[in-house]
């Protein structure tokens, strides 16, 4: 079994709530994880995996946490509950899809660059 050694990518805020995104290294880390405890996110990203699925995973994971910021879960999920991700239902209103494809926006065009130097430092690093 690889060692995995977690590399912190950036802290970044979506309608003044906290994302602090991590990378894992190691043959394992080619997963995904978000937790939403109190407004508060954490999300941790696989670097072994190839650029466009690291992104991917990125997208996927912002995109349901600014979702459910935005009022738009629709799941028995709540705040400091972890809930099945097969349960998990969204529902908005045109308004609030513009309005978490901005803040999506705004957090990526951060996240991206610095996401994309860690993945090619620990695939230089192989």
């Amino acid at each position: 079994m690889a060692t995995k050694s977690k590399v912190y990518i950036g802290r970044y805020v979506v309608n003044a709530c906290p994302i602090t995104v991590d990378g894992i290294e190691g043959s394992e880390g080619s997963g995904m994880t978000g937790w939403f405890p109190n407004a508060y996110c954490r999300i941790t990203i696989g670097l072994d995996a190839a650029w466009p699925k690291v992104q991917e995973v990125a997208f996927h994971e912002i995109m349901e946490y600014t979702m459910l910021i935005h009022g738009c879960g629709l799941t028995p999920f709540r705040f400091l509950q972890r809930v099945d991700c097969e349960r998990y239902r969204y529902q908005m209103t045109h308004e609030q899809f513009t309005e978490v494809i901005q803040a999506m926006a705004h957090v990526m065009q951060y996240l991206l660059p610095e996401l994309s130097k860690a993945h090619r430092k620990w695939h230089r690093k192989k």
